[in-house]
């Protein structure tokens, strides 16, 4: 308990995320999560639920799949080549059995081009019926550490939202990665000093 306190106290990526998660929560019902990518997994570190009957909710500390969902492709798709080659490789078979391609290079492919849209959005294959719309956030480096999410029930969305939720959950991950740089940046340079 004293750790989980310590680390919601001196944690850059939950201090800055906490504000842009009830940002997104509040701009339709849905959960708003922020995940972190811990080497091979993906765990919720902090949610904000603006529904009063979420579909879909992870609570703090809960593993994620790491080949399902909009969560595993925002870090799948941003990861340099190397890495996501490996992580393709570990996870042939269910990328596979999600129609992302028949062979390695075809779903790092298929990665690559969802990479290119912004936000990634992945229906019903975590949670029935719900809507997962995801981007990565970076610090410094060029592999991202964590991914913003919103997970909405499927029947409250059109298009038009989806493409402006998408919208707005990307330029809200672009923020909290400009901030998370920074940081790192001032930090760098006063372990110089």
């Amino acid at each position: 308990m004293e750790l989980d306190y310590l680390m919601r106290k001196s944690d850059a990526l939950l201090l800055e995320g906490g504000a842009v998660l009830k940002e997104l929560a509040a701009r339709h019902p849905s959960t708003a999560l922020l995940v972190r990518w811990y080497g091979n997994k993906l765990l919720c570190v902090a949610s904000e639920v603006s529904t009063p009957q979420p579909k879909s909710s992870y609570p703090r500390g809960r593993p994620m799949p790491l080949a399902r969902g909009a969560i595993s492709r925002a870090i799948l798709a941003h990861l340099p080549r190397r890495q996501m080659l490996a992580k393709i490789n570990e996870n042939f078979a269910d990328l596979r059995e999600l129609g992302l391609g028949d062979t390695v290079d075809e779903i790092a492919e298929t990665l690559r081009h969802m990479r290119k849209g912004g936000a990634l959005v992945a229906r019903g294959e975590v949670t029935d019926g719900v809507v997962g719309i995801a981007a990565p956030v970076f610090d410094a480096s060029r592999a991202p550490i964590a991914v913003l999410c919103l997970t909405i029930d499927r029947d409250t969305l059109d298009d038009a939202k989806v493409k402006d939720l998408s919208d707005t959950i990307w330029a809200a991950s672009t923020r909290l990665s400009d901030a998370l740089t920074h940081m790192r940046s001032e930090d760098m340079v006063l372990g110089e000093l």
